[in-house]
């Protein structure tokens, strides 16, 4: 008998925007998965941006009632609240040591195949041996950054060279 994949859940958030959104993903994926599946799910929000160029950060923030709920800036997160996670090979386990977000079973293949077949609503039945643990808290695990506007990096781009070539001429004339 095969075990259950355990999936964590962790909800996401798209930099400056108000609501969150939830991401199943296994702990052996890794960073590169998490944009991947990001884009899937919101394609509408990201869309003309690649996967890979997205920029996501670690951080709990805890969840306030919905009529609460203002935008989050990252800005606005201390950076002693927030870890960049900017190598994609890294293991989405190793992301969250202290405290691991919602973990839940997936349900077995026997059981999505059973609920393919019928054509009436089934309950699927419960798996004793990997019970869903309630999260210690609501929060926001992910903040999701979109990549600075193309202009924005062109000019970037044309910023540095410049800087590139007062350096070299300054080298030349003071050296």
């Amino acid at each position: 008998m095969t075990t259950p994949t355990t999936l964590l859940t962790l909800f996401c958030l798209v930099d400056g925007e108000t609501n969150s959104f939830p991401v199943d993903i296994e702990p052996s994926k890794t960073v590169a998965h998490l944009k991947e599946f990001i884009k899937a799910k919101i394609p509408d929000t990201l869309n003309g941006v690649d996967a890979k160029d997205l920029t996501l950060w670690r951080v709990s923030i805890p969840v306030l009632p919905k009529k609460d709920r203002k935008e989050i800036r990252l800005a606005d997160v201390p950076s002693t609240e927030k870890v960049e996670l900017n190598d994609e090979f890294d293991y989405i386990a190793g992301m969250f040591p202290e405290a691991p977000p919602i973990p839940i079973a997936a349900p077995k293949k026997s059981i999505v195949k059973s609920l393919l077949k019928k054509s009436s609503p089934i309950e699927a039945p419960q798996e004793k041996s990997s019970p869903i643990e309630a999260p210690q808290k609501r929060a926001i695990h992910i903040i999701v950054q979109r990549p600075p506007p193309l202009a924005h990096r062109h000019q970037s781009l044309s910023t540095n060279r410049v800087l590139h070539r007062w350096l070299v001429l300054e080298t030349i004339l003071t050296g």
